[in-house]
């Protein structure tokens, strides 16, 4: 009939951040040649929480970065035992796929073997580590990561690689460490989130 149906902004959906589901933000650490970045205060409020890595350059060449997870709420000792953690993650780089995967460590490697990470001022590792039900004690806790970054050749190639972890025991997680085989992060950004209940 000619007739058109309009709102003055009423019905509009809310902001992404204040959405039904929507991640919050909880914390951030800023590498500044650090051998270790600790992110704490994962509790029972959230079931998935995120961990976002934004341009993080490391110090030494040939390098693999890894995880290490804490069942402490005040000290945060990060787990390290010989057969604490399951791990096996897939990539590509220069066309060439590779796998690994390790069913019993004192961490989890997040990849990069045999592409190891360089250390040029232009290399740069970014990406996602997700931890699922952290503070669920009837199973043990998992992680899933998505990460691209840049090989140690002499023509940086670009790679990428996903793959997941297992805490090897039933008991709530707390804080996950991030830290390289050997060296440091010189750089880089750590932004911890969470996914709400509803």
């Amino acid at each position: 009939d000619g007739q058109v149906l309009t709102s003055t902004g009423a019905g509009s959906p809310p902001a992404f951040e204040n959405a039904g589901g929507a991640w919050s933000f909880v914390s951030t650490a800023v590498a500044s040649s650090s051998s270790t970045i600790e992110l704490t205060g994962i509790d029972n409020t959230s079931d998935l929480w995120m961990v976002v890595i934004s341009g993080s350059n490391v110090s030494n060449d040939v390098t693999t970065i890894n995880c290490r997870t804490s069942n402490d709420t005040s000290s945060w000792s990060y787990d390290s035992g010989g057969s604490d953690y399951s791990w096996n993650y897939q990539g590509a780089a220069s066309g060439t796929g590779y796998a690994k995967a390790d069913s019993s460590d004192s961490e989890i490697t997040l990849g990069e073997d045999p592409f190891t990470m360089g250390n040029d001022a232009t290399n740069s590792w970014s990406g996602f580590v997700y931890l699922h039900a952290p503070s669920v004690t009837t199973y043990d806790t998992q992680l899933s990561w998505l990460t691209v970054q840049m090989s140690n050749a002499a023509d940086p190639a670009p790679q990428v690689i996903h793959g997941t972890g297992l805490r090897k025991a039933a008991e709530a997680v707390t804080a996950i460490q991030f830290y390289m085989s050997a060296g440091s992060f010189d750089t880089g950004r750590f932004s911890l989130y969470k996914l709400a209940h509803a």
